[in-house]
């Protein structure tokens, strides 16, 4: 059956499926109808038998048939076909659309939730704390919440199951390794979206490669939520045990104020009820229109800053914006991986 046309402002006066789907009128769903021309039908009634029936846009109806001519009703029932004929396809229409609204409409929401179940915070059980940076004497140091990458894919495992993919770049910068994560999720309504993250690693450790593509993959995770919340934890000065290690009396100390966080949003290490607010991981936010990316935007181009007013920005995106910044990192980052980066970074940009 072909589709009915579009008719603007002069549309036939349509009854509704309620009107004329009467049990009189059922027989003419069966009906053979062809659309002939703008505001023209043909019925076929049976084989080699067939009426025109016409709106003259004047909201009137005509129909070549004797019945039509001989009653003067101005309607028959080949003119009642074609209107039941038409609403039917109007409603199927509008139906379909309302199907494709609704349809988006749930695709959003879910992925609004997919996004806010990969930012819940972990459990106690999957935090550890490692040393970040430590005073002169090496005596104490900044105790760092960390998350094991099996966690990160059993937390992506558990939102999306299968709906979700990982692919690594390496890059020697020196005396090091630098790997690249591209991160894809596939959302509801067919949708994906990549984001990427970088990692590195002196290439002397033996698990160098194992070490920077968990860092990559991590941060890759963090533009989606996945673990952002632990950038915002405070950052503790604790006792250090032989120069590098953070005591297993002091790693219960800080798991116990982790656990008073997850139930009351207080970050207290003493448990006495006095500890600073600390919110909990914000919810998922689009990600900022990227700067312009200089050349060579590849290996140290794509390290990230984690600090200051670049901070989630990657060396090369600094570089088109403020390349002296750059030159201020090759010289002066405490970070030595970052140093390294910017090094080579700007080696790569004079040839």
């Amino acid at each position: 059956m072909q589709s009915p046309q579009t008719f603007g402002s002069h549309a036939p006066v349509l009854m509704t499926v309620a009107e004329v789907g009467h049990p009189r009128h059922a027989e003419w769903q069966a009906r053979h109808i062809h659309a002939t021309g703008e505001f023209t039908w043909q019925v076929e009634t049976r084989p080699g038998c067939a009426y025109s029936v016409r709106w003259d846009r004047v909201r009137a109806w005509t129909c070549t048939c004797p019945d039509y001519r001989n009653t003067y009703l101005g309607e028959c029932k080949h003119t009642l076909g074609v209107a039941l004929w038409l609403a039917q396809s109007e409603q199927a229409v509008q139906s379909n659309q309302t199907h494709q609204i609704n349809s988006t409409e749930v695709s959003q929401m879910e992925n609004k939730q997919v996004l806010e179940q990969l930012g819940q915070p972990f459990s106690v059980a999957a935090l550890e704390w490692k040393v970040g940076a430590r005073n002169r004497e090496k005596t104490r140091g900044i105790a760092l919440a960390y998350v094991d990458s099996r966690d990160y894919i059993a937390r992506l495992n558990a939102v999306l199951a299968l709906g979700w993919e990982d692919a690594y770049t390496f890059t020697l910068v020196g005396t090091r390794i630098v790997c690249k994560c591209e991160l894809r999720l596939h959302l509801e309504g067919g949708q994906s979206i990549t984001r990427t993250g970088d990692g590195d690693c002196e290439l002397e450790d033996p698990n160098a490669t194992t070490v920077a593509s968990a860092q990559a993959f991590k941060r890759a995770c963090v533009k989606f939520g996945l673990g952002a919340y632990l950038y915002a934890l405070p950052q503790e000065w604790v006792e250090l045990q032989n120069e590098k290690y953070i005591p297993d009396a002091v790693q219960e100390t800080l798991r116990a104020a982790y656990e008073r966080w997850l139930t009351t949003g207080q970050w207290s290490l003493n448990g006495n009820g006095n500890g600073r607010h600390v919110a909990p991981a914000p919810a998922a936010k689009p990600a900022p229109a990227p700067a312009p990316v200089a050349a060579n935007a590849t290996g140290p181009g794509t390290f990230t800053v984690t600090f200051g007013d670049f901070r989630g920005q990657n060396i090369a995106q600094i570089y088109a914006q403020d390349p002296a910044y750059v030159r201020w990192l090759a010289e002066k980052a405490n970070f030595q991986p970052l140093r390294t980066a910017a090094q080579a970074f700007l080696a790569m940009q004079t040839g």
